[in-house]
C-alpha cells in the first residue's frame, strides 16, 4: 500500500519539545513509518529490497555504479546494474570499512588495510616507505672528498614515488666510489639519491635493483621530494576536500599533501583534538570536524591550513551527509544542524524536536516523489535504555 492518505496540515512535523498535552496545531508528538510531505500529508515510508544477502556484513561503500561490501573476511564487489558480486579480495575478519571518492577512486581502510579502488582494480592506497637507507661499500672511484648523503624511495608501476625517511651520511675520500646493493620489491622499483659533497639536496642517481655504482654525482636530475613523508595508514573517518584527503585517526586529523592522496607529512600536515573525532566532512568552506566541539579547517589544500570553531558542542559519530543543495548537515544533541554558506553553521529545526542521545549513527538523503529527506539512524550508549521508571511524592509543609 503505497497511496498518499490526507490527515491532516501537519507541516510543523515532529514535536517533542512541547509538552504532550499541548503539541502545537500542524505538529505530530511522533510518527512511525510515514513521512511527512511538503504539503502536510502522509505517506508509508519508502520500503526496501534486498540485493544483497550475507553472513556477516558490516559496512557498503559506493563509487560509481559498484559498492564494495564487507562480508565477515571478504571484500564484495557488487555491480548495481547486473546485481552480481564477486569476491574482490580477504580482509581483516571485523571492525571498520570507511572511505571517500576522490577523483572518481574509492580511498577506503579496513580494520588494517590503506587500499584504493578504481573500475574493479584494487590495489596499495600509498607506497611503501623506505624506514632504512641501503648503506653503500667504499670503492674506488672518482668521487670528491667529503660528506655525502643518501636515500632511497620506491616507485611503483603507476609512476607514484613514496617517501623515505631521514638521509643517511657517509664521508668519502678522494678517489672514492660508492656501491650499492638496490633490494627488490614486486610492482616497485628502486630509485637511489645522493647528494653533492656536503650538500643538502639529493639528486637521482641510478634506479633499478640489484648492484649500482655512483662514482661521480650528478646534480642535473630529479631532485628527491619525498624525504620525511609516509604512505597513509589506516583511519577511522575519511573525507575528499579541494586536492586532499583527510584521514581522521582517533583524536588525529592527518592532511594528505596536494595532488599526491598516497603521501602525508606525520610532523607537520594534521590536527589534535582532546577526544577522539566523530566524523570529518569536506564543506563549502572547508573540512568540518566534529571532536569535542564542531569546527572548521580552511585551505586544508595550502602550506597554512587554519582551523576554528564551528558549534561548541559535538555531532553525532557518522551522521554527517551531504544534501541536495550540496551544504553538509549532521545530527548533534540538539537535533539537526547544517553549515551556513560562507562558513558558519545552524541547526534545523532545534525549536520543536530533541534526538535520543546517542554515541555513533548513520545519515542518507532519500529523494522520492519530489521530496528529500535526510534520514538519520543512531544508535544509544550502552548506559542508556528507552526503558525508564518515574515516580512522585506529595509532600505537605507545616509551619510551628
Amino acid at each position: 500500500m503505497r497511496d498518499r492518505v490526507r490527515q491532516a496540515a501537519w507541516k510543523g512535523g515532529v514535536n517533542n519539545r512541547d509538552d504532550y498535552r499541548k503539541v502545537p496545531e500542524g505538529s505530530l508528538r511522533d510518527a512511525l513509518n510515514v513521512d511527512v510531505a511538503q504539503d502536510g500529508s502522509l505517506s508509508l515510508r519508502l520500503g526496501s529490497e534486498v540485493v544483497y544477502s550475507g553472513s556477516d556484513v558490516r559496512g557498503a561503500l559506493a563509487v560509481g555504479d559498484r559498492i564494495l561490501i564487507a562480508d565477515g573476511d571478504q571484500l564484495i564487489d557488487f555491480d548495481t546494474r547486473t546485481h552480481v558480486p564477486s569476491v574482490l579480495a580477504t580482509i581483516a575478519g571485523a571492525g571498520r570499512l570507511v572511505g571517500a571518492v576522490h577523483n572518481e577512486e574509492l580511498f577506503f581502510c579496513t580494520e588494517n588495510q590503506a587500499l584504493r579502488y578504481r573500475a574493479g582494480r584494487l590495489r596499495r592506497w600509498g607506497v611503501p616507505t623506505v624506514s632504512a637507507q641501503p648503506l653503500p661499500t667504499i670503492v674506488g672511484g672518482g668521487m670528491q672528498p667529503g660528506v655525502y648523503q643518501v636515500a632511497m624511495t620506491w616507485l611503483n608501476e603507476f609512476g607514484e614515488e613514496g617517501g623515505t625517511t631521514s638521509a643517511a651520511k657517509i664521508v668519502v675520500g678522494a678517489g672514492q666510489g660508492l656501491s650499492f646493493d638496490l633490494p627488490s620489491l614486486d610492482g616497485h622499483t628502486p630509485l637511489l639519491y645522493v647528494s653533492a659533497p656536503d650538500g643538502a639536496t639529493l639528486y637521482l642517481q641510478d634506479k633499478g635493483a640489484g648492484q649500482r655504482l655512483v662514482n661521480v654525482v650528478r646534480d642535473d636530475t630529479a631532485r628527491l621530494e619525498t624525504m620525511h613523508l609516509r604512505e597513509p595508514s589506516p583511519g577511522d573517518y575519511i573525507a575528499s576536500h579541494d586536492g586532499v584527503l583527510a584521514i581522521a585517526a582517533g583524536s588525529t586529523i592527518w592532511l594528505t599533501n596536494p595532488l599526491r592522496p598516497y603521501l602525508l607529512d606525520r610532523a607537520k600536515r594534521f590536527f589534535q583534538y582532546p577526544a577522539p573525532v566523530g566524523f570529518v566532512a569536506s564543506g563549502s568552506a572547508g573540512l568540518i570536524v566534529s571532536a569535542e566541539k564542531t569546527y572548521l579547517i580552511t585551505s586544508p589544500e595550502s602550506a597554512e591550513p587554519a582551523q576554528g570553531e564551528l558549534l561548541p558542542y559535538p555531532g553525532v559519530p557518522g551522521t554527517n551527509v551531504e544534501l541536495p543543495d550540496g551544504r553538509i548537515a549532521w545530527m548533534t544533541q540538539y537535533g539537526l544542524a547544517a553549515e551556513v554558506p560562507g562558513g558558519g553553521a545552524q541547526l534545523i529545526g532545534d525549536q520543536k524536536f530533541v534526538p535520543t542521545p546517542a554515541v555513533a549513527g548513520a545519515t542518507t538523503v532519500l529523494e522520492s516523489e519530489g521530496n528529500q529527506r535526510a534520514i538519520s539512524t543512531m544508535r544509544p550508549g550502552a548506559d542508556r535504555t528507552p526503558l525508564a521508571v518515574s515516580d512522585h511524592y506529595d509532600v505537605e509543609i507545616v509551619y510551628p
